[in-house]
């Protein structure tokens, strides 16, 4: 019974677009009508919203509780604005049936209004915080006072620092610090601090881009307009590692290049075949992002500790969220875990992972949700639990953990919730 309202509330994914176009078609109707007076639409209409609004918010309200889901402001004021919307949909078909036009159609739009909050918290939810309004960010034009370390870094970091950093210097020229740009490389300085606009530097940049000197390489990504812009007015300016200099420009994104485009580079070389042809479900927790959701729920009946780490082995750098779930694994996988330093959200439900298994999650760093439902815990086990500084939530279901120990453990934890009964 369980599982069967798991797969419920994960339907909240399609039952939240009935309320959304059925109740933004009854105002746009209802607003007509008012219009012309002419009566409400047929109570089975506002029926059909209401059934439509309890069905998004029960499933939503599953899907939320399902074990190894995150907390954050966003995910609560969706979901305390789809079950007002519920209660409200409910509200508008009693004042229907009551015959009280008026306030039921004021009623409904203040629910028709507060969709638009709700759909938009949960689009945050799923394609990030700036999805909406990312496009006009685009073009934006600033004018402020730029810096080395907020704009010529970044920069260099996105455009350069592949072939001039630390792990490899063409032309024995480094451009991932201050220091090292000032020194120069085989072919002299850099920057020219008496002559800045005939540096090196800019004078690689501008060559064409057939000529072999021509930087970056051919084949690598360009600088854009902008950005030579932005290089050239540092370097005119002094090439001042500390002090401030003025720039107007366009930002087409610039300021924020090196995280993304790094994001990007980095996912190229993963090779995540290996894990798809063994049905294990993979995918980047958004878009331009090197974080990785993994998933053995498919195969999870195969899999087991040698299958397992050597499918994880080449990603463990970027695995964020872990459901091994139902899989055959052991107390040896355990040590894993502290190879993955990005780790957040860790499944382990129904495996057979003892006490002896959970002392290797050690001192994690960034593990904040952790299930460990019927497993084979006891309260020794999880009182080692108390050594995760992000750690913020453990289910406990179904394992030998009792409530006095669970109790004595969240004064010593207070920061975790320990959940015990389901």
């Amino acid at each position: 019974m369980t599982e069967l309202l798991l797969v419920f509330g994960r339907f909240h994914v399609v039952f939240l677009h009935l309320p959304l176009g059925i109740f933004f078609a009854l105002g746009f109707v209802e607003w007509t009508a008012w219009r012309k007076s002419q009566g409400p639409v047929p109570r089975v209409w506002v029926a059909l919203a209401t059934a439509s609004a309890l069905l998004a918010a029960t499933s939503g309200w599953l899907l939320h509780e399902e074990p190894g889901r995150g907390e954050d402001w966003v995910m609560e004021w969706h979901e305390r604005l789809g079950i007002a919307i519920a209660l409200g949909s409910i509200l508008c078909l009693w004042l229907h049936r009551k015959g009280k036009v008026k306030q039921y159609r004021r009623t409904l739009c203040l629910l028709v209004t507060a969709l638009l909050p709700a759909g938009h918290f949960g689009g945050m939810m799923t394609h990030g915080d700036d999805f909406l309004w990312e496009p006009l960010k685009q073009a934006k034009e600033i004018s402020a006072d730029a810096t080395y370390s907020s704009h010529i870094a970044p920069l260099l970091k996105a455009r350069c620092v592949n072939c001039h950093g630390a792990r490899k210097q063409k032309g024995e020229l480094r451009l991932d610090t201050p220091d090292w740009i000032l020194a120069g490389g085989e072919g002299g300085l850099a920057i020219e601090p008496n002559a800045p606009l005939e540096s090196e530097l800019l004078y690689r940049i501008r060559l064409p881009l057939e000529d072999e000197d021509h930087m970056p390489p051919e084949e690598k990504r360009q600088l854009k307009p902008s950005e030579l812009e932005l290089l050239e007015t540092w370097i005119h300016a002094g090439a001042s590692f500390e002090d401030p200099f003025p720039w107007v420009g366009q930002e087409e994104q610039t300021l924020e290049v090196a995280a993304v485009e790094e994001e990007k580079e980095s996912l190229e070389p993963m090779n995540l075949a290996p894990l798809k042809d063994a049905l294990v479900h993979v995918q980047p927790l958004a878009a331009n992002t090197d974080a990785l959701w993994i998933d053995f729920s498919a195969p999870c009946a195969d899999m087991d500790d040698a299958q397992v780490r050597a499918l994880l082995r080449p990603v463990l750098q970027h695995i964020v969220e872990l459901n091994l779930a139902r899989t055959i694994i052991t107390d040896e996988l355990m040590p894993l875990f502290q190879e993955m330093p990005r780790l957040e959200k860790l499944d382990l439900r129904e495996t057979a992972i003892t006490d002896v298994g959970l002392k290797n999650l050690g001192h994690h760093p960034t593990l904040h949700t952790l299930n460990l439902v019927s497993t084979r815990v006891t309260d020794v086990g999880i009182s080692q639990l108390k050594t995760l500084p992000s750690l913020q939530k453990v289910w406990l279901w179904n394992t030998a953990c009792t409530a006095e120990g669970v109790t004595s453990l969240q004064k010593e934890a207070p920061q975790t919730h320990f959940i015990l009964v389901e």
